[in-house]
């Protein structure tokens, strides 16, 4: 997608303005978002989300591209392989692709996540993973290390964000992150976040949605929507012995 102007393009939503809840939804494609003149963004679920939304359960594949105009080194265009800039809540989702971001003048702080590119003060995550093997590039070179959140100044509100093996009982990681016990502790950690600009409600938007699936995973590793409904049971932490 190219722009004159600002740019959003997201794997599923590309700018999100109203509330609500995204969840049990997967993409798998390479996405491109490019403005010759203004700023741009890109997310493997979602570009710019919305302040009291909900994205959950949810997986990208595919590499995520951004080419902006930004107009200092202060601002960075915003690729994340979940959301690439914005706020709301993100929790139990994974990205597993590549992300390259390119600044028409190199930013001090590029806005490129493995979750979140840049997130703003009412953006929050918890229990999301990206793969170790993502390869992240800015203005042509590859980063030595990768994170989960690019720019933010509100470290307090991501938790439990890894870069994990994919080989690593990913499924079962996804799996554990909808149980009811799980699902009780991110709703007390996103309550505790609320403020006038984040007005969280987790158990509300959960409530929107009718059932939650579980994954398996392909030859590849890669994870696959199977249909099958998550009864809610809370499984043991997969990376702790028994």
């Amino acid at each position: 997608h190219v722009n004159n102007n600002w740019s959003y393009v997201g794997g599923l939503v590309g700018k999100w303005d109203a509330g609500g809840t995204l969840a049990n939804s997967s993409t798998n494609i390479n996405i491109s978002s490019k403005s010759d003149s203004m700023s741009a963004c890109a997310g493997g679920i979602c570009a710019m989300g919305s302040w009291e939304a909900l994205t959950m359960n949810c997986a990208a594949y595919g590499n995520v591209e951004v080419r902006g105009a930004n107009m200092s080194s202060k601002v960075s265009c915003s690729v994340g392989g979940i959301m690439a800039a914005g706020g709301g809540m993100v929790y139990n989702c994974y990205f597993g692709g590549n992300l390259v971001l390119i600044n028409a003048i190199e930013a001090e702080e590029p806005g490129i996540g493995g979750i979140f590119g840049s997130a703003y003060v009412n953006a929050a995550a918890k229990d999301c993973y990206y793969s170790k093997n993502s390869k992240f590039t800015e203005n042509g070179k590859d980063l030595a290390e990768t994170y989960a959140i690019g720019v933010s100044n509100v470290e307090e509100r991501f938790t439990d964000l890894k870069a994990v093996d994919p080989d690593d009982n990913l499924a079962l990681k996804m799996k554990k992150g909808l149980g009811s016990k799980a699902k009780e502790t991110a709703a007390a950690y996103f309550d505790k976040l609320k403020d006038s600009r984040a007005k969280y409600n987790f158990n509300e938007k959960i409530s929107l949605v009718p059932a939650f699936y579980n994954w398996a995973q392909d030859e590849n590793s890669k994870l696959l929507p199977i249909g099958e409904v998550n009864d809610g049971s809370d499984i043991p932490d997969p990376s702790e012995p028994e």
